[in-house]
């Protein structure tokens, strides 16, 4: 069985690295004529790109600018999901289905409705949340980041939609090519702009980004949109699964970033600046994960939607989750050594977040390792998912808002964090466990 075409990459380091993943993954039929090297070659130099940018700004910018500006990526995190109610995670899991089955026009169909919707909840939504924002009692500060997250927010939506049409249509290449010039944009324009404007700066270079993107993307490979009348049947389907994933989403995202808003609210901006320092260790497993997501994710339900065996599936997902571990335990040492030396030596101001390092580290490890949630898709098992989710999550709040309350160390939030994403990783495992054997009995 042919795995991958290597018709794109001629070089012998290609070539060799083709072979590697076809012998590790090749359980799973992958669609070859998207599956490259190429693609987690450009993703991987995207996600360094997005961490290169990160550290770069908490140079430019200030302490206290630095925890404003992760407090604007909350916000825009919160917003995002509030403004797709839950329609693009229902697409997510239907697009690929239907296009796998090749159902094309029902795909074009349904993706015109989901953008139609989206677009008139932007614009519906603003006037409330203007009002909001007069009535909240918080500085100036604050309510100039939240209105920029509103901003952030929308258009981060339209360009999720984007990355989702492309994702979805098994456009790899061309997705990951959008991926790496975003990152570009960012990390170049928001330095320049932090040199000479701060924060306005590198907000303003993350709005370009997403405007230069999508405009591109709609140019080459993005086609027959257009404003859909809406069938009330199919977005009432849409909302039925995505509605579940989207609350779990809101859950997720609230357990993401409750230990920040704790810490804003009980430390100060300055502590947050520190602790989102460390973070971004947790931001680099994060984007590695979303690239191994953003691959497989789509593979899983375009193969279910082709009829493949889901335990076929299920044996690529444990694989990569061995061989995450296996990796972290080995690099942990040097890491703790190369971590030290780096902020020693390149960023003083934040020596005082290295003991944090070490727990953001192990963090973004089981960031690549939850993968196992995306057999809850093909089983239509959201509704179980969300529960458990919300169960988790409430259970991290009551331990946040209990630290907060004792006025522990800051360290101890870290440490709630990593706790928050080993349930994640077991949660999800043995839902993925649970639904592949309600269909075969499969020995792992």
């Amino acid at each position: 069985m042919k795995v991958i075409n290597t018709e794109n990459t001629k070089n012998g380091f290609f070539e060799g690295f083709s072979g590697i993943l076809k012998s590790y993954l090749g359980r799973v039929e992958f669609q070859s004529i998207n599956f490259t090297p190429l693609y987690f070659l450009l993703m991987l130099l995207g996600s360094a790109i997005g961490f290169g940018k990160s550290l770069a700004f908490a140079k430019v910018l200030t302490v206290n600018d630095f925890g404003y500006l992760a407090l604007f990526n909350i916000g825009v995190s919160y917003m995002a999901v509030l403004f797709q109610f839950g329609l693009l995670n229902g697409l997510n899991r239907e697009l690929p289905v239907a296009i796998g089955r090749g159902e094309n026009e029902r795909a074009i169909r349904l993706r015109n409705m989901v953008l139609t919707l989206i677009l008139m909840m932007i614009v519906l939504l603003f006037p409330f949340f203007a009002a909001s924002l007069w009535w909240v009692k918080a500085d100036v500060g604050i309510k100039v980041i939240c209105l920029a997250a509103y901003g952030g927010s929308a258009i981060s939506v339209l360009y999720g939609f984007v990355a989702l049409e492309l994702r979805g249509r098994q456009l790899l290449l061309p997705f990951s090519l959008i991926y790496l010039f975003q990152a570009l944009i960012v990390c170049a324009g928001g330095i320049m702009g932090g040199l000479y404007w701060g924060l306005k700066g590198v907000i303003a270079a993350v709005f370009l980004s997403y405007i230069v993107t999508i405009a591109i993307a709609s140019k080459f490979w993005i086609h027959h949109i257009r404003i859909a009348r809406l069938q009330v049947k199919e977005i009432k389907y849409l909302l039925r699964i995505g509605i579940p994933l989207v609350l779990s989403t809101f859950c997720y995202t609230a357990v993401l970033s409750m230990d920040r808003l704790f810490i804003t609210k009980y430390f100060g901006v300055f502590e947050l600046g520190q602790y989102q320092f460390a973070y971004l260790v947790f931001i680099a497993g994060a984007a590695f994960a979303g690239i191994v997501a953003q691959w497989i994710g789509p593979q899983i339900m375009y193969n279910h939607g082709r009829g493949l065996e889901p335990a076929r599936s299920f044996a690529v997902i444990l694989s990569i989750m061995g061989g995450t571990l296996l990796t972290l335990l080995i690099c942990w040492y040097p890491f703790v050594l190369v971590s030290g030396f780096l902020v020693e030596r390149f960023f003083p101001r934040y020596v005082g977040a290295l003991p944090l390092l070490q727990i953001f580290y192990f963090a973004g490890g089981l960031a690549v390792m939850n993968l196992a949630g995306g057999m809850i898709n093909i089983f239509n098992k959201q509704f179980l998912a969300m529960m458990w989710t919300i169960a988790v999550t409430l259970v991290l709040f009551l331990c946040y808002l209990t630290a907060a309350r004792l006025k522990v160390p800051m360290i101890t939030f870290a440490e709630i964090f990593l706790a928050g994403q080993i349930l994640f990783v077991v949660m999800n495992l043995g839902l993925g466990i649970w639904c592949v054997k309600k269909v075969q009995r499969y020995d792992i």
